[in-house]
């Protein structure tokens, strides 16, 4: 579904990171107050943010908000939050949808503008 809002380039890219600030977000605020793991476990608050943040921004990526919650779940560190696998994830699937559309397009052949299909 190359036209789904959660598909488009900058949604997929801007939900990431989104996911990721919420993560890191989450991870400060559980080390400096320890009783907010009283009321929330801290990828559950995490996924939260990021779902917030997203609909918030129009930026909705379900497997993004996932992505939130398992930062959290694992804390690879700051570093590793930036550079690690939601990110690279994130522009690898990108390149992957772009490949195949285009090769769909070769294959079937794109619909000329302005000409609907009849069924």
């Amino acid at each position: 579904m190359p036209g789904a809002p959660a598909s488009k380039a900058i949604t997929v890219v801007a939900s990431h990171a989104i996911a990721t600030a919420a993560a890191m977000a989450t991870n400060v605020l559980y080390a400096n107050v320890p009783a907010c793991g009283d009321y929330l476990p801290a990828p559950s608050a995490s996924v939260c943010l990021s779902l917030f943040v997203m609909m918030a921004t129009k930026k909705l990526n379900p497997p993004a908000c996932a992505y939130a919650g398992m930062l959290v779940a694992s804390n690879p560190g700051y570093e590793m939050m930036l550079l690690g696998p939601g990110m690279l994830g994130a522009f690898v699937l990108l390149a992957v949808q772009k490949i195949y559309f285009a090769a769909a397009d070769l294959v079937v052949g794109k619909p000329k503008a302005g000409k609907a299909k009849k069924a």
